[in-house]
């Protein structure tokens, strides 16, 4: 049954098409993914489904009684709320069922007769109801969500007036996951969360008894939760049965088949429009005339749309020496919050390390050490012989705002007009668009320019922080085809799954105020590594529960080193400091005086959110430890 029909669906802005008519369905129970190029319609179709924008023209049917439950890439500020609350609100029902409860408990305390069995079974009612819509297991449900989205102990009563944007954008995914809505609409829903997170939501999602309709251009994502795709290329659309990788097999085989079809049609037409030509007059007319209706009666094969045209070779203007890069002892902390202890790392020309971890685990700042935009606490950086260093930084901090795309690519490069702008319109800056300000691109095309510009610059050690952030998936493929044939050293941060299999070839793990080498691919990594994603947690007390926590102690107890005393004191000397520092940085998070100093708050929110991931590293140290220390004394 179709839960949503879209017929014929047009929108424009201006004389810019950017839906053409198209049509296509959601079926209840499907998970379909809408795919396209940056600015074919995919968030205006979304938003329309939603009621946030209108259509020129066409219809949008919806089956009564479909509740949408909708993330959109920049989400609404959940002011004077907490997280767990802003979580909780999000059911209106139960909240307002509740809040009935607690009322007819008071007034049956001072109710007698009739009137006492009149509220008894009025308050009957509104248990069962509440019993029905799972709320005496809400707020574990709720705790379940936060914790998979990386939000437990303390920063459940954080207030969400003081958490980044992406944070903020996890505590609305977990709202909406805990409405339950009977369609998820989902824009971009992997932005801001980390590879743990992500693997969470795609296991939480595949057991989700509602439909679905996602924008994203994380295609291990797609691959593990759509079984439908519908692409608006050209701003119509085309639905596909099955996964991101189904999508694109049988794209690239219809689009053949259609080219195919497509010159055969030009060149009978053109065969025929040739013999009408010749004889049009003469004894052959009558000939040419029926011919001429053969061509007016063709249904014509409309050409394919091509697929945006992004395809480079990144070719460094010469070979670095065999060791591009040694780091010996180096480190780096911002007060008491350890980022990552004295580490090594040799970096031979021609590796490609990725670099992973949790969000705020300091892998930004490790990169922006090397690039030179911040600095290592100690220890020593050299760069290799003849090594040539491209940047691309997340913050874009290399591009000039006040220049044109076309100034910012040839003040950067030493190519002649003719070349900047064909390089440019290689990366779809075409026309007007290089006379486009730089403080006024996207995302997506900031990277673009900044991919333009490596190519231009011919780096042979390219230091890249969530390249393919903002991209779409034309784009992203294009760049991890370049990256993986690339002959040069790259050493890559990112949370693209397809982007880190592709291309690297060691790990670099920054995690809990540690940096690790991994002499293994992604995949070996991963396969090591990846911890066990349970979509519900055990309730406090129950024996599953208690089983965990007996775990914990003999698994510590095997272990090696301090008594558990001295263990519990060393961490909670860490401990205490670390939340008074996250004191002092929510109250200057707080203060609005802080976004006045240039990069202060960027800064302070970076120290605040990986002081947030290292104190949460401890509490779960300290936990166990304390049960232990407490069973020993008792």
């Amino acid at each position: 049954m179709a839960l949503v029909t879209i017929t014929a669906l047009e929108k424009s802005y201006g004389s810019l098409d950017i839906l053409r008519g198209a049509s296509f369905a959601v079926h209840e129970g499907s998970r379909t993914a809408l795919v396209g190029p940056n600015g074919c319609g995919k968030t205006t179709l979304v938003r329309i489904l939603v009621g946030l924008e209108r259509a020129d023209t066409g219809t949008l049917a919806t089956l009564p009684g479909t509740d949408i439950g909708y993330l959109p890439q920049e989400v609404a500020h959940l002011e004077g709320l907490d997280v767990l609350s802003a979580v909780l609100v999000g059911s209106p029902r139960l909240a307002e069922l509740e809040a009935d409860l607690a009322d007819l408990e008071a007034r049956m305390a001072t109710t007698t007769g009739d009137a006492l069995d009149t509220l008894s079974h009025r308050y009957g009612d509104a248990q069962a109801e509440f019993s029905l819509l799972g709320g005496y297991d809400a707020e574990a449900r709720a705790k379940t969500l936060l914790a998979g989205l990386g939000f437990v102990g303390e920063d459940l009563h954080k207030s969400v007036d003081v958490l980044s944007g992406g944070q903020r954008t996890r505590v609305y995914l977990a709202r909406l996951l805990y409405q339950e809505p009977t369609l998820l609409v989902l824009d971009e829903p992997t932005n801001h969360l980390d590879l743990d997170a992500v693997e969470w939501l795609e296991e939480y999602l595949r057991v989700w008894k509602g439909t679905i309709l996602i924008v994203s251009h994380d295609r291990a994502f797609l691959d593990q939760i759509a079984d439908h795709v519908v692409d608006l290329s050209g701003g119509i659309a085309v639905s596909y049965r099955g996964d991101y990788t189904e999508y694109a097999r049988q794209k690239e085989f219809n689009d053949a088949q259609r080219l195919q079809a497509y010159e055969r049609q030009k060149e009978e037409v053109t065969r025929l429009q040739a013999y009408v030509d010749r004889y049009r007059a003469g004894n052959r007319a009558t000939m040419a005339k029926s011919r001429q209706k053969s061509i007016d009666r063709l249904e014509r094969v409309d050409r394919p749309d091509r697929d945006p045209d992004v395809k480079f070779r990144l070719k460094p203007s010469h070979a670095s020496g065999r060791e591009a890069l040694v780091l010996e002892g180096v480190s780096k902390s911002y007060g008491p919050l350890t980022l990552f202890r004295p580490f090594e790392l040799w970096v031979n020309r021609g590796d490609r390390i990725g670099i992973v971890g949790p969000n705020g685990a300091g892998k930004s700042t490790f990169l922006r050490c090397l690039m030179g935009i911040e600095t290592f606490d100690g220890g020593d950086m050299t760069l290799g012989h003849n090594v040539a260093v491209g940047t691309l930084s997340q913050q874009a901090e290399e591009l000039d705002e006040g220049n044109t795309v076309l100034d910012e690519l040839m003040a950067n490069s030493t190519l002649q007009l003719a070349e900047a702008r064909d390089l440019l319109a290689q990366f779809l800056f075409r026309g007007d668009d290089v006379f486009k300000a730089v403080g006024a691109l996207s995302g997506g095309e900031r990277n673009r320019l900044l991919i333009s510009r490596l190519l231009a610059a011919r780096p042979n050690c390219l230091m890249l922080d969530e390249p393919t952030n903002h991209l779409d998936l034309w784009c992203r493929r294009a760049l991890e085809n370049a990256l993986a044939h690339y002959p040069g050293t790259v050493l890559f941060a990112s949370h693209d799954r397809y982007l880190l299999q592709r291309v690297a070839t060691r790990i670099l793990e920054i995690k809990g105020g540690a940096a690790k080498v991994w002499e293994e691919t992604w995949e070996e990594y991963r396969a090591r590594t990846r911890p066990a994603l349970p979509t519900s947690l055990p309730k406090p007390g129950s024996k599953a529960a208690k089983a965990a926590a007996e775990a914990l102690k003999r698994k510590h107890r095997g272990a090696r080193g301090p008594s558990p005393e001295k263990e519990l004191k060393r961490i909670e000397g860490q401990i205490a400091p670390l939340e008074a520092r996250i004191r002092e940085l929510t109250d200057l998070l707080a203060d609005a005086a802080t976004y006045l100093e240039g990069g202060a708050a960027k800064a302070l929110t970076d120290e605040y959110e990986a002081a947030t991931v290292r104190l949460q590293d401890l509490y779960e140290e300290w936990e166990p430890l304390a049960e232990e220390v407490t069973a020993l004394t008792a």
